[in-house]
């Protein structure tokens, strides 16, 4: 349920409320993966907007059955900023903005070919 709470205020942070801007569904699976792929089916079939996955298998599913598997991207509200810099002591490297992960170009010194 903590992971729920902190995606539902990382929404908030970004603006989304609600009942005003926004409609939650909120499903929890409770561990079953076959109940993870019909709900990650499900949302597909409604066509929704938006899916927020809170575990590896959820996220798993979701690129599976939705239909946008190119163009989803890595997001950084507020909240989850504030929660890195209090585990790691920095702020999120400024690299790390892709979903396919950190371009060694980017890293100083790396080694060249």
């Amino acid at each position: 349920m903590r992971r729920v709470t902190h995606c539902t205020n990382s929404l908030q942070d970004g603006g989304l409320k609600d009942g005003l801007n926004v409609r939650l569904k909120i499903l929890n699976a409770m561990g079953d993966i076959s109940q993870v792929q019909k709900i990650a089916q499900d949302f597909a079939a409604e066509s929704v907007d938006m899916i927020v996955a809170v575990s590896t298998p959820g996220l798993q599913a979701a690129l599976l059955h939705s239909e946008v598997r190119d163009s989803s991207q890595v997001c950084f509200h507020q909240s989850d900023r504030a929660a890195y810099r209090a585990f790691a002591g920095a702020e999120i490297p400024a690299q790390v903005g892709d979903k396919t992960g950190l371009s060694y170009k980017g890293i100083k010194d790396f080694l060249a070919d």
